[in-house]
């Protein structure tokens, strides 16, 4: 999480993570999501949802309350999140909290150039969170497998690699 934390601190901002900002702005201000394009020049009017939704107010809320800094936190955040997540469905795999923690630390190293403030940031914590999930029911915790809704329902909502989680 500290190695997150030095990559927070140079924070990139991805120039999509402005139309997101907007887009979740937009549905804050309306309290719905648009059904019709309100920002393309030759298709503005026709019919079009926004789908990650979630992810997109969770950007502008962020941007709203803090800026360039609550972005910056809610990277350090979720990108936190992920590495604790990956640290514990490597444990609860392998049963080995050494093990654990080297797969964690190789996986960081790759998966640290994706690290960038988007909704696939919530899909990539989702994916982890589903293998866990599935990881504990496979190992005979069947109550586990009651969490796959609600984390499918908010998943859904948050960025379009749901259909991974589906599959």
């Amino acid at each position: 999480v500290g190695a997150v934390a030095t990559i927070a601190r140079t924070f990139f901002v991805d120039p999509d993570v402005w139309w997101h900002i907007k887009q979740g702005a937009v549905i804050l201000a309306t309290h719905h999501v648009p059904t019709k394009d309100i920002y393309s020049l030759t298709l503005a009017g026709r019919p079009w949802t926004a789908y990650e939704w979630f992810g997109d107010v969770l950007l502008a809320t962020m941007y709203h309350l803090g800026g360039m800094r609550g972005l910056e936190a809610l990277l350090l955040v979720l990108g936190g999140a992920i590495l604790v997540a990956l640290y514990t469905l490597a444990a609860v795999r392998s049963g080995n909290s050494k093990a654990a923690f080297v797969a964690t630390a190789t996986l960081f190293v790759l998966a640290a150039v994706s690290f960038n403030l988007r909704p696939q940031m919530l899909g990539y914590l989702f994916l982890i969170l589903t293998l866990i999930v599935l990881e504990r029911f496979r190992q005979g915790k069947r109550r586990a497998v009651w969490a796959l809704p609600i984390l499918m329902l908010t998943w859904v909502n948050a960025h379009g690699s749901w259909i991974i989680g589906l599959g």
